[in-house]
């Protein structure tokens, strides 16, 4: 007869198939003191961990200027913000700064976390923050897992997915592989949406509102997320000539190259650079 031994078995099978389809991915991670006030606005393709560690300076905020919501940045304070959201950062001269930029990916590349990750603004953890910022400082193998560790830990505190959300997010990016990467191969100006629809018998209509459905977006829309997505992975990882990139990703030229970074992300091509490799 079945009981709860069968009700752990069922939800560690999920955590398996979880452990096994996702995967967490950190494209910066670096601690920063800023030594001069800092304002700066901006929308980034990937979620982020803010964490202020003892030493730092106080009178620091972060808003979401559509939400009208404001999050202080005093030491010891933890704060999860969703990707894509605009907000405003008004940084206080020493500031000390341990930052995240992540996404949890499962099929196909897709991020399991867009939509179930709410901000979470928390005091008290100062011990995480010194212990992150001692860690990317570091820039070793050891010192690195502690850091991912850390974020990790804040991860499961703000993630606020339930286990049918994941696997619907997982199932939909398996039903939607082959059109995915047609997507993901597209030119900057976007995949032909009734080619796609055609390829896989359905109407462009039909296809753009089932898409919808699974992604909370449009086809256009996810593969500028995604075009973003890598090109910012590729301004984070070398130095290479952003003629060269823009070109790699089949952009017409630097400037339109640019014109799209900045209008996807806040942020211009040669800001994400001055940011840098992770220690990763």
């Amino acid at each position: 007869m079945p009981g709860p031994a069968f009700e752990l078995t069922h939800d560690e099978d999920r955590w398996q198939r979880a452990r096994d389809a996702l995967r967490l991915e950190c494209a910066h991670a670096r601690c920063t003191r800023f030594v001069a006030p800092h304002l700066g606005r901006n929308a980034i393709p990937y979620h982020r961990l803010f964490l202020v560690p003892s030493a730092s300076a106080r009178g620091s905020r972060v808003v979401d200027e559509r939400a009208r919501r404001e999050w202080s940045l005093a030491p010891g304070t933890a704060l999860l913000l969703p990707a894509r959201r605009l907000y405003r950062f008004d940084f206080a001269a020493g500031l000390l700064l341990v930052g995240f930029h992540f996404r949890l990916a499962g099929p196909g590349g897709i991020d399991v976390l867009d939509g179930a990750l709410g901000v979470a603004h928390a005091t008290g953890h100062a011990d995480d923050a010194d212990r992150a910022a001692e860690a990317v400082a570091l820039r070793t193998p050891a010192a690195w897992l502690t850091a991912e560790g850390v974020l990790r830990l804040h991860l499961g505190r703000g993630l606020a997915a339930s286990w049918s959300e994941i696997e619907r997010a997982t199932a939909a990016a398996r039903r939607w592989q082959p059109a995915i990467a047609r997507l993901e191969a597209a030119p900057p100006g976007g995949a032909d949406i009734a080619r796609l629809a055609s390829a896989v018998g359905i109407s462009r209509q039909h296809f753009t509102r089932r898409f919808r459905a699974d992604f909370g977006c449009t086809p256009r829309a996810w593969h500028q997320r995604q075009l973003a997505r890598r090109v910012v992975d590729r301004l984070l990882a070398d130095d290479a000539p952003l003629d060269e990139v823009a070109d790699g990703f089949g952009f017409s030229d630097a400037f339109a190259f640019s014109r799209f970074v900045l209008r996807a992300t806040g942020m211009r091509p040669s800001r994400w650079r001055q940011l840098g490799p992770s220690p990763a």
